[in-house]
């Protein structure tokens, strides 16, 4: 094994960051190896979420230099954690976050942490992510990406501290909980809510044979699959019960538009929760529900938003249509139930500056950005940019490529400039490549966006070198964020995708054969662990995560609730009400805030219920929106209930739930007349 060692920033770098304000934070990982845990023939599960939605003032990660800063929220940011243990005592530990990425840093934060003190190795923890666009940036492992992902540069220290400790009481409480359990997989093939966003790129592949005006078939060139890991844990009469889910479906979390300024989960939310609702409402259980949804190979995959008209009630209608589908696949799957399920974890990790090669597949010498990367995505293109001769996709040339052995026909990005400005050590290259085994089913996680014929690839190299009758998945985004990797004939067409896959065109060549020797070696042995020593980040970093300021304030209500009639974009009615509160890091966004509460017909407040559920922050109606108004100590904040459908005539109110010595705040009443 070798150490590696970050490579030096340049002299003029620094003191320019210096001038710019940031701070150097550097981060260390060590490996450590440790003797498995014996098993006791025993299947064992746990799972667990935790809330991980930050105070307002972050700048929102998924959609570049066009995102917004995050001013509150409207569906809640959850992290979930999922263990499981086979009889012979190998145990695997899965984190899904409704964040825009994984993140390297906060994989290797929460794998020493629970390898300390859990049976749980290093190896064997992995995090992936719903791809929202509409969550924090600044945690990732790259200052590229910490840079462009999102609408201000830098690595927040803060923020990452807040996640990872997140993510680590969430693993633990999964492993304090786990019981004697029962585990299923299965997948359901499901059209109609996704379309193929990138139609030349992806005809263009050798097996593709659709017609190019054959519209209809953008919905079916696509990942069709939801997979979905189910399990079930023993109760204490010894019955055995739902306890979570876990699904994974190829879409992009772009269903609400770049321009919004509340955190959500996007169409996952939806998803989600509604699953959760349905084991919750279905069956006698002892503990609370888990589900969560992370990405598949959604690369040149977009929600099949109705009439161009992005926003919650898209998010809301696609995301609960993948709902029904995940709540059938689920109850499918119960005749599957098995614990005596083998499992198995590989990881490797990757440095492909300093290996760039396996079997025969050579990556680019140094990553290069394309000009089509800032022309956009289809659905998210860059005004005018995207329609000039330069940038728009699909007008490769050799003159402004990187190399004709390297980069192939890519337009480099400030050609000559780009080496200087966007050095070799500001990109990714670390890169983790992670095979999960569950029986038959193996998960396959990488930190690229994959498209869907990249993906197909990926999956055909491992089965193709397994025994038969295995089922696999990729999963994009996973322990980190590496750009896009296309095929090599979508790479020749170079539309965004192409543009944003940063090693070349053999980048899913050389995925796939990591893939498959790594599936290879865990068939075999059951536990990988390959890698360096010890891992160093170098990262330029800012805080935006808002520091909390003392002073006294007086909790009120300055606005009583009025009924806003949406106009111009807006899509949706709302009331709405303000009130005075302490600073956002104060007041906190992690835990139950806002509430309605209906009088009910013997004089007393209670909860409003709407379709059987609450009206609380933890679903789809609230939202809690940091106003930019702002004195001394005091904040002046709106909460919103989004109530068209729902709502039956009667008296309410708002309530915000007590903080931090400040007792709960209740609104004026208002009337709902029909």
């Amino acid at each position: 094994m070798t150490t590696w060692n970050a490579l030096a920033s340049s002299p003029w770098r620094k003191s320019l960051d210096e001038w710019m304000g940031f701070d150097t934070h550097v981060l260390e990982f060590r490996r450590s190896p440790k003797q498995p845990w014996q098993g006791d023939g025993q299947c064992w599960v746990g799972a667990a979420t935790v809330d991980i939605t930050p105070p307002p003032g972050i700048p929102k990660g998924g959609y570049a230099s066009w995102a917004r800063t995050g001013a509150g929220f409207r569906t809640r940011l959850k992290a979930r954690a999922f263990y499981l243990k086979d009889g012979r005592g190998s145990a695997m530990l899965i984190l899904q976050v409704d964040l825009h990425a994984g993140s390297a840093l906060l994989r290797e934060q929460v794998a020493q942490a629970v390898a300390a003190v859990t049976d749980i190795p290093q190896h064997a923890v992995c995090v992936t992510c719903t791809h929202t666009h509409s969550g924090p940036g600044q945690f990732i492992e790259s200052n590229f990406y910490n840079d462009f992902t999102s609408n201000k540069p830098g690595f927040d220290p803060a923020l990452f501290a807040f996640l990872s400790e997140r993510l680590i009481a969430a693993a633990l409480q999964a492993w304090r909980d786990r019981r004697p359990g029962r585990i299923a997989t299965g997948k359901r093939e499901i059209t109609g809510f996704s379309r193929n966003r990138s139609w030349v790129p992806h005809r263009s592949n050798r097996n593709v044979e659709t017609p190019r005006d054959d519209i209809a078939a953008r919905f079916r060139e696509v990942n069709p699959y939801l997979h979905m890991l189910r399990l079930d844990a023993r109760n204490a009469a010894g019955e055995y019960q739902p306890l979570a889910a876990l699904s994974s479906f190829s879409i992009h979390g772009t269903a609400v538009p770049r321009y919004e300024t509340l955190y959500n989960a996007d169409l996952w939310a939806y998803l989600e929760r509604e699953l959760e609702w349905h084991m919750r409402t279905q069956f006698p259980l002892e503990w609370a529900p888990v589900h969560g949804a992370c990405q598949g190979t959604h690369g040149d995959v977009a929600p099949a938003v109705e009439n161009g008209k992005p926003g919650f009630p898209e998010a809301h209608r696609i995301g609960q249509g993948l709902a029904n589908e995940a709540i059938a696949l689920f109850d499918t799957l119960a005749a599957d139930l098995r614990d005596d399920l083998t499992l198995g974890a590989g990881l490797r990790q990757v440095d492909c500056y300093q290996s760039p090669e396996i079997a025969g597949v050579r990556l680019a010498s140094r990553p290069v950005v394309g000009n089509s990367l800032v022309a956009g995505a289809y659905e998210n293109y860059t005004p005018v940019l995207y329609h000039a001769p330069f940038f728009g996709p699909g007008l490769a040339s050799a003159r402004f490529n990187a190399g004709p052995h390297e980069q192939g026909a890519k337009r480099q990005l400030g050609w000559a400039l780009q080496s200087t400005l966007l050095e070799k050590d500001q990109f990714p290259h670390q890169l983790l490549f992670q095979t999960l085994r569950i029986g038959s089913f193996w998960w396959l996680a990488v930190p690229f966006e994959v498209t869907t014929e990249a993906g197909r690839r990926m999956q055909k190299a491992v089965t193709e070198a397994l025994p038969p009758g295995v089922d696999t998945c990729v999963t994009s985004l996973a322990n980190g964020y590496t750009g896009y990797v296309t095929t090599e004939e979508e790479y020749a067409r170079q539309h965004y995708e192409g543009g944003h896959t940063l090693y070349g065109p053999n980048t899913n060549a050389f995925i796939a054969e990591h893939l498959r020797e790594l599936a290879c070696e865990v068939s075999d042995s059951d536990a990988v662990f390959e890698g360096p020593e010890k891992w160093r980040f170098e990262l330029k970093a800012r805080r935006y995560f808002p520091h909390p300021e003392s002073g006294a304030i007086t909790r009120r209500q300055v606005q009583a609730p009025i009924w806003h009639v949406a106009n111009g974009d807006e899509q949706e009615n709302y009331w709405h009400f303000r009130w005075i509160d302490a600073d956002p890091a104060t007041l906190g966004f992690d835990n139950g805030l806002l509430r309605i509460e209906k009088l009910d017909v013997n004089g007393k407040w209670q909860i409003a219920s709407s379709a059987g559920r609450p009206v609380d922050d933890e679903g789809y109606e609230l939202a809690v929106v940091a106003l930019p108004h702002k004195a001394d100590q005091e904040w002046r904040y709106e909460g919103r209930w989004y109530s068209d459908t729902n709502s039956v005539t009667g008296r309410y109110r708002f309530r915000i739930e007590a903080r931090e010595g400040q007792p709960s705040l209740v609104s004026s009443e208002f009337v709902i007349e029909s």
